[in-house]
């Protein structure tokens, strides 16, 4: 099964090929399912070619890949949910209290501890200034599977700021220095990475429950009509950033699947006529 996404004014199109490809992809020569994926949203223009949440944009890849996951993470309808935490309350206006699963290991084998959680949280807001300015960190505290966050002043939506991707959780003790061994808690493990392809092998201890797909291979694609191709003659199983100028090749074509639903993001332009810019 075949995906293509566009994104743009607010709408996203998902078209599937029905090849008989996709999550549970066609075993390659060492009878590995895999999984080729293509996007225009990986690379050193978009601040995201590595693995390492605390750097730049780069916490895209950590989540969108299934490296690393978010204490919370929003549903459909936008609103915080736990997912490596099982709860929270705030204590008072500055402070919070999360809980987290007890269940969880890193694909380092490390288990997932208010310690963890917390040494990750204070490397995050020391290297990444969006995350400091966002959380306003004063301090953290653990004990247990719990952590305790003050923050300077009031931060009310903080379990939102929890949900970014720069708040994937990874293990400190693996360190931050080597893109390839970073270990988050999801679904794959970093095998290769450079600024234009991701290989990922699945995590076999995954807390999440067991992964179907033995590889994904990530390609940086940048130009749209090269991507379009590349999902046309079966060199990539899925694809994201298509330009609308290739819809009409995939809608009412019997090997596809065209879905929509709408984003969280809004494009707007506006055109001034009537006064001197």
């Amino acid at each position: 099964m075949m995906k293509l996404s566009l994104l743009g004014s607010g709408l996203l199109l998902t078209a599937l090929l029905l090849n008989g490809c996709g999550p549970s992809a066609a075993p390659d020569k060492a009878g590995e399912s895999v999984f080729r994926y293509g996007t225009t949203a990986y690379g050193v223009a978009m601040e995201n070619a590595g693995m390492d949440p605390h750097e730049s944009y780069k916490g895209w890849s950590t989540l969108r890949y299934g490296v690393g996951e978010t204490l919370f993470r929003f549903n459909e309808a936008m609103q915080p949910q736990p997912w490596l935490a099982t709860g929270y309350e705030f204590l008072d206006d500055h402070t919070v209290k999360i809980t987290l699963r007890g269940d969880v290991n890193f694909s380092s084998g490390a288990r997932l501890t208010g310690d963890a959680v917390k040494a990750c949280l204070e490397d995050l807001v020391k290297r990444h200034k969006r995350a400091a300015d966002d959380l306003k960190l004063a301090s953290i505290t653990a004990d247990g599977q719990t952590v305790t966050i003050k923050s300077q002043e009031k931060v009310p939506a903080l379990i939102n700021y929890l949900c970014d991707p720069y708040g994937c959780i990874i293990d400190m003790q693996r360190g931050t220095a080597d893109d390839v061994k970073i270990s988050g808690t999801g679904p794959y493990i970093v095998q290769s990475l450079t600024p234009t392809e991701i290989v990922l092998t699945k995590n076999p201890a995954y807390w999440g429950g067991r992964v179907k797909t033995d590889k994904v291979i990530v390609r940086s694609i940048p130009d749209g009509d090269t991507l379009t191709m590349a999902l046309q003659n079966g060199e990539i199983d899925a694809t994201q950033g298509l330009p609308y100028a290739s819809l009409p090749l995939f809608t009412g074509n019997a090997k596809f699947k065209v879905a929509s639903a709408n984003t969280s993001r809004v494009f707007q332009a506006c055109l001034n006529f009537t006064t001197p810019v």
